[in-house]
C-alpha cells in the first residue's frame, strides 16, 4: 500500500508539470486526446526515444548517399576506366552499408528497451488506476473485458508507440532527405512526382475514415468474446451441471463468428487498398522513366544523364516504401486508437469513491456506528436500495440483520467500509462522517468475512496474513483455532504451506470461511461485519465458531447477517430489514413482544428448531456432564431468571471446566470414529476374503467343465476316426472284387458291405449316448443328437 500512495504522488506531480510544459511546446489540446494521452507515456522516456530518432536520422541518410556516389562512380570511372578510381568507390560504399549496419543494429536495441520500459509503465499505471476504481465499476464492466484491456490492448498500443510510430518518423526522415537528393539531381523530375505523391496521400486520408469504426468494432467484439470465455470458465460447474455445453458452445461461436466478420471486412479494405497503392506506385515509376528518357534524348543541352537517371529511379523506389509505409501507418494508427481508447477509459475514469484533499487518519476506533437517514441507490440506476434508514449501535454491541432476499442487507453493511457512497444522509463512526477520513485509515479498522469468501491461488499461510503480513506465527495460528480450522490445516501434508488452488477450489465452503474469518481477525479489527459468513459450515462446527469468537468479539462492535437462531438471540440489538426499509429494531424479547415482522419470522421459522433443541437439550442435561453437547447446549436460549454477578475467579473456575468438558468430548469424538474406522476396515476385509474365495469356486467349477468338453470332443473325434477308416476298407475291397465277381459275389459283398455299415454305426451311437450319460453326470445341460448322416446311413 505504501507504494500504491507514493506512485500516486508521482502522478499526481507528474500531472501538474505535464500542462506547463506542453503549453511551452504548443501541444496542449493534443494531450486531451486518445493518441495525445499515450503520448505522455513516450514523454516519460523522451531522451531514449529522441537518441532513437537521432540514429534513425543519421543510418537514412548514411542508406541514401551511395546513391550519389554511384552517379560519380558512372559518370567518372566508367568513361575514364580508372580502376583506382573505382577502388576508392567501392570502399567508400563498404563504409557507407557498414556504418548504416552498426546504427541500425544499435537503432533496434534501444527500440526494444523503450518498448518494454514503456508498456511497463503502462501497465503499471493501469492497474494502478483499476486498484483505485469503486465497485461499482466492476459492477458495470465485465471481468473478461477488463482483461481484455489490461493484456491485449496494451499489447496493441505498445506495438504502435515503440515500432509503428518510430517507423513513421524514420519514414518521414528518410522522405525529407531523398526528396532533398532528388531535388540536387534533376528539379524537374522531382517536380513531376508531386502529383502523384499527392494523390496518394488523399487515398490515405480516405483510407483512415473507412478502417476507423473497423478496428474499434474488432476490439469491442474481441473484449465480448474475452468476457464470454472468462465467464464460461468461471461458471463451468453450473454448465456441467445444467449439461448445456451444447448451449455455451453455440454462444461461444456466435461472438467468435462476429469476430470473423469484423476480421473480413476489415480485409476486404485492406484488400482494395494494398494493391491501389502499388499501382500508383509503379504509375510513378512509369512517369520517370520516360520523362527521363524523353528529356535525355529529344530535348538539346538537358541536363539528365543517363547516371543521373538510374539515380534518380533508385531514390524514387527509396521513396515509394516511406510512402507506402505511410498508408500502412494510418492502418496501424486506427487500431492503436481503437484499443487506446479502451485502456485511456480506464486511466480517465473518475472512481465515485474519492478522498477530500483535507481527509483525516481515522484514530483508533471505539466501535459506534450511527446511520442519519440514509438512502442509496447503485450508481447508474433510479431504484433506491435503502430508504432513510437512521440506527445508532453503541460499541461493543452485538448486531444481528435480517430481513428477506433483496431487503438490502448487504448493501447497507457495504457502505460502512465506503466500498459505495450513500446517495443521501450520512453514516458516522465514532462521531465522524467516513467521507471525512481517509479510505485507508477506515477500512484498516472494519474487519469484513463475506459470503462469497475469496481465497487467492496461494498458500494458506499467504491467504491468512494477507491482511497483515506482520502477524506471528502464534497469532496466525491462534485466529485459526478461534475460527476451528486450525486441527484441519496441521493435518494436511504440508500444513499451513498448502497452496489452496484457484478461489480455494481445493477446499470446502465451511473451510474456506473458518479461513476468512481467521484471516479477518488477524487485522485485530474493532468493527467486525459476518455476511451470512457462517452459511456454509454445520451447526457444532458454527458452535464452537461462536463460543470461540464470544471472547474475541468482547469490546468490538460485530454485525452479523444470518438466518441461524443461535447467532439471532444472542444479540443485544435485531434490525429487521424489507424493501429496503427499516421496519423494526430492538432485542429478541422486545421484538417478540412487539408481535410484529419478527415475531412473525420466529413463530414461522424458528419456534419449531427452539422446540426442538429444548427437548434435545433436556435430553442431553439428563446425561453425564462430559457426554452433553455444548452445540445443543450453546444454542439455547437461557431462562429468564435473576444472575447474580461473578467473579473473575468464578468465570475463569466455569471457563476452564467448560474447556475441559469440551477436550472429553472432543476426546470421546475421536475414539468413536477411530472404532468405526476399524469397523469399516474389518468388513471390508471380511467382504474382500469371501468375494475372494466365491471367486476360486467359480474357477475351479469353469476348469471341471472345461475338462468335460475336452473330453467329449476327444471321444467323438475317435469315433468320427473309426468309422471313415471301415467306410475306406469297404470301397477298396469291392472296388478290387469288381472285375473278377460274379453277380451273386457282388450282391454277398453289397450285404456284407451294409451289415459292416450298420455295425459301425450302432456302434457310433452306443458310444455317443454313453458320453451323454457321462457329461450330464458332471454337470451339463447339453444334449446329445446323433449326425443326420450317421441315421440316414
Amino acid at each position: 500500500m505504501m507504494q500504491t500512495e507514493k506512485k500516486a504522488q508521482e502522478m499526481s506531480v507528474r500531472k501538474k508539470k505535464a500542462p506547463v510544459l506542453f503549453q511551452k511546446l504548443k501541444v496542449t489540446p493534443i494531450m486531451k486526446s486518445t493518441f495525445g494521452t499515450l503520448l505522455g507515456f513516450i514523454w516519460k522516456l523522451k531522451w531514449e526515444f529522441i537518441a532513437r530518432l537521432v540514429v534513425n536520422a543519421i543510418s537514412s541518410l548514411l542508406i541514401s548517399l551511395p546513391v550519389l556516389l554511384i552517379k560519380n562512380l558512372v559518370n567518372d570511372v566508367f568513361k575514364s576506366g580508372d580502376l583506382n578510381m573505382l577502388g576508392l568507390y567501392l570502399v567508400g560504399l563498404l563504409v557507407l552499408v557498414g556504418s548504416a549496419g552498426i546504427l541500425s543494429y544499435f537503432s533496434g536495441y534501444m527500440n526494444a528497451r523503450i518498448g518494454e520500459r514503456l508498456i511497463y509503465k503502462l501497465r503499471n499505471d493501469l492497474y494502478l488506476a483499476l486498484q483505485r476504481q469503486s465497485f461499482s465499476y466492476f459492477d458495470e464492466n465485465r471481468t473478461g473485458d477488463i482483461m481484455a484491456r489490461v493484456t491485449s490492448d496494451v499489447d496493441q498500443t505498445r506495438h504502435f508507440l515503440t515500432d509503428v510510430l518510430v517507423q513513421f518518423l524514420n519514414s518521414i526522415i528518410q522522405l525529407a532527405v531523398v526528396l532533398s537528393l532528388m531535388f540536387v539531381l534533376s528539379v524537374p523530375l522531382t517536380l513531376a512526382i508531386i502529383p502523384i505523391c499527392a494523390a496518394i496521400f488523399a487515398m490515405i486520408i480516405a483510407y483512415r475514415r473507412r478502417i476507423r469504426p473497423l478496428y474499434k468494432r474488432i476490439r469491442e467484439v474481441y473484449g465480448k468474446l474475452t468476457a464470454a470465455l472468462q465467464e464460461n470458465v468461471s461458471g463451468v460447474r453450473v454448465v456441467r451441471a445444467f449439461a448445456k455445453e451444447e448451449v455455451e458452445i453455440k454462444k461461444f461461436s456466435s461472438k467468435n463468428y462476429d469476430l470473423l466478420s469484423a476480421n473480413m471486412n476489415l480485409i476486404r479494405t485492406n484488400t482494395v487498398f494494398g494493391p491501389t497503392m502499388d499501382l500508383v506506385g509503379n504509375i510513378s515509376l512509369v512517369v520517370v522513366i520516360l520523362l527521363g528518357a524523353y528529356a535525355a534524348l529529344e530535348i538539346p543541352g538537358n541536363s539528365v544523364q543517363v547516371a543521373t537517371l538510374v539515380s534518380f529511379f533508385i531514390l524514387l523506389q527509396m521513396v515509394l516504401g516511406p510512402i507506402k509505409f505511410l498508408a500502412n501507418f494510418m492502418s496501424s494508427y486506427q487500431q492503436m486508437i481503437a484499443a487506446g481508447d479502451r485502456i485511456v477509459g480506464i486511466l480517465n475514469h473518475t472512481s465515485e469513491i474519492t478522498e477530500k484533499p483535507n481527509a483525516i487518519n481515522l484514530p483508533s476506533l471505539v466501535g459506534s456506528i450511527d446511520f442519519n437517514a440514509v438512502s442509496f441507490k447503485y450508481p447508474g440506476t433510479e431504484r433506491e436500495v435503502l430508504k432513510d434508514i437512521s440506527f445508532s449501535i453503541k460499541p461493543g454491541e452485538k448486531v444481528a440483520i435480517l430481513g428477506p432476499t433483496g431487503s438490502g442487507k448487504s448493501s447497507m453493511v457495504n457502505l460502512i467500509p465506503r466500498f459505495y457512497d450513500v446517495s443521501g444522509g450520512a453514516i458516522l463512526v465514532d462521531g465522524i462522517d467516513i467521507r471525512d477520513c481517509k479510505i485507508k485509515s477506515l477500512r484498516s479498522q472494519i474487519g469484513i468475512v463475506a459470503h462469497d469468501t475469496f481465497l487467492f491461488s496461494i498458500s494458506i499461510k499467504d491467504n491468512l496474513l494477507y491482511g497483515n503480513v506482520k502477524a506471528s506465527k502464534d497469532e496466525m495460528e491462534a485466529a485459526a483455532k478461534i475460527a476451528n480450522i486450525h486441527d484441519f490445516i496441521i493435518s494436511l501434508p504440508e500444513g499451513y504451506n498448502t497452496i489452496v488452488g484457484e478461489r480455494g477450489i481445493s477446499l470446502s465452503g465451511g473451510q474456506r470461511q473458518r479461513i476468512s474469518i481467521a484471516r479477518s481477525l488477524l487485522i485485530n479489527p474493532r468493527i467486525i461485519i459476518f455476511d451470512d459468513s457462517l452459511s456454509a459450515v454445520d451447526v457444532e462446527t458454527e458452535y464452537l465458531i461462536q463460543q470461540a469468537l464470544k471472547r474475541v468479539m468482547a469490546g468490538r462492535t460485530t454485525l452479523i447477517i444470518t438466518q441461524r437462531l443461535s447467532s439471532i438471540r444472542d444479540a443485544d440489538k435485531i434490525l429487521y430489514l424489507d424493501n429496503g426499509q427499516l421496519k423494526e429494531i430492538g432485542s429478541h424479547a422486545d421484538l417478540l413482544a412487539k408481535d410484529g415482522y419478527y415475531a412473525r419470522l420466529y413463530k414461522t421459522l424458528y419456534r419449531d428448531q427452539e422446540k426442538q433443541l429444548r427437548e434435545l437439550d433436556a435430553y442431553a442435561r439428563s446425561r453425564e456432564p462430559g457426554m452433553i453437547s455444548p452445540a445443543l447446549q450453546g444454542a439455547l436460549p437461557v431462562e429468564n431468571e435473576a444472575v447474580p454477578e461473578k467473579t473473575a475467579r468464578q468465570i475463569s473456575r466455569e471457563q476452564k471446566k467448560a474447556d475441559k468438558i469440551e477436550l472429553m468430548r472432543v476426546k470421546g469424538i475421536d475414539e468413536a470414529r477411530k472404532k468405526l474406522e476399524e469397523m469399516k476396515t474389518k468388513e471390508e476385509e471380511k467382504r474382500k476374503k469371501e468375494a475372494e474365495l466365491e471367486l476360486e469356486q467359480q474357477q475351479k467349477l469353469e476348469a471341471k467343465k472345461k475338462e468335460a468338453i475336452e473330453k467329449w470332443f476327444e471321444r467323438a473325434e475317435k469315433s468320427d476316426v473309426e468309422l471313415q477308416k471301415g467306410t475306406k476298407l469297404e470301397s477298396e475291397h469291392v472296388a478290387g472284387q469288381d472285375s473278377d465277381s460274379t453277380p451273386h459275389d457282388v450282391a454277398l459283398v453289397d450285404a456284407t458291405s451294409s451289415t459292416g455299415t450298420a455295425t459301425t454305426a450302432t456302434t457310433t451311437m452306443k458310444a455317443r449316448k454313453a458320453l451323454a450319460k457321462e457329461k450330464k453326470s458332471t454337470g451339463h445341460q447339453e444334449r446329445s443328437t446323433i449326425p443326420k448322416e450317421d441315421e440316414q446311413h
